[in-house]
This record gives structure tokens, C-alpha cells and sequence, in this order.
């Protein structure tokens, strides 16, 4: 089950470049001096944004846990990412910070300490958050009954 947020990457992307195209027309038709420059710069800002903004994939396959970030300009994907055997995974928390969900994932090996590992779950919608969650507690309630 691949879970992405690419078309959510792809909407922000368009809207953001309709208001660099805006800024930058009222920067050149209506304002004049500093006004004229500091419009500028806030609509190259928001241009450098829109180019290095990256989407991330969500993937579970049966035997691997993986989150993946994907580039504009390269092709592949692009670290940071986790690729974790299922075997590993003890137990997940979603918390939310602000406008986003911030997923902790608990993985452990046996041999040495619990590794906690935080990633952001930006641009994700609540339908994909709610399903990356069922996934997630599905494979939890799956290994525990395996132990006991």
C-alpha cells in the first residue's frame, strides 16, 4: 500500500506560483521604490519555496515499512528516509503540532536500545493520515498477536 502526497504538493505548487505570478505584476504595475522591492523579494521567496518543495510517500509492503521524500529535480528518491523491516516495528504515535501531524514510529531490534523516529507528515490530508493510521495499527495488533 503506497500512501503519497503528491497531488496535495502539486495543488500548493500552483497556488503558489499564481501568487508569485500576482506579486510580481503588482509589484511591477502598481507599487513604486521600496514598496517595488520588497515585493519582489517576497515573490522570489515564494519561488525558491515552490522549487525545493518535496513530496513523501508513505509504503508498506508486507515484509518493509518505508518513507520516502522525492524530488522535483532528481530522479529517485532523496534522504532522509526510513526503510525498516516489519519485524522491527513496536508501536506508532501520531501527534498533532500546529497544522500538521508529526508520526513517531518505535522500532527495535533487540540488541540495542528502542529507536524512536520522528517524521512529519506534512501535506497530508485526514483521509491519508486516517489510513496510513489503520495500516499502522493493523500491523501492530499483527506482530503482538505473533508474540503472545
Amino acid at each position: 500500500m503506497k500512501i503519497n502526497n503528491k497531488n496535495n504538493v502539486r495543488n500548493i505548487r500552483f497556488y503558489l506560483l499564481f501568487l508569485y505570478i500576482i506579486l510580481i505584476i503588482i509589484a511591477i504595475v502598481v507599487l513604486k521604490g521600496c514598496f517595488q522591492i520588497f515585493m519582489i523579494c517576497i515573490a522570489n521567496a515564494i519561488l525558491c519555496f515552490v522549487i525545493f518543495f518535496n513530496y513523501c510517500e508513505f509504503e508498506y509492503s508486507g515484509e518493509c515499512i518505508s518513507f520516502k521524500k522525492y524530488s522535483v529535480f532528481k530522479s529517485g528518491y532523496i534522504r532522509p528516509f526510513v526503510e525498516m523491516p516489519v519485524i522491527y516495528f513496536k508501536d506508532f504515535e501520531i501527534k498533532r503540532c500546529m497544522f500538521t501531524y508529526i508520526l513517531v514510529i518505535t522500532f527495535d531490534n533487540g540488541t540495542s536500545a528502542k529507536k524512536n523516529i520522528s517524521l512529519s507528515l506534512k501535506w497530508y490530508n485526514d483521509q491519508q493520515i486516517t489510513n496510513i493510521t489503520k495500516v499502522l495499527t493493523l500491523l501492530k495488533e499483527k506482530i503482538n498477536s505473533e508474540i503472545s
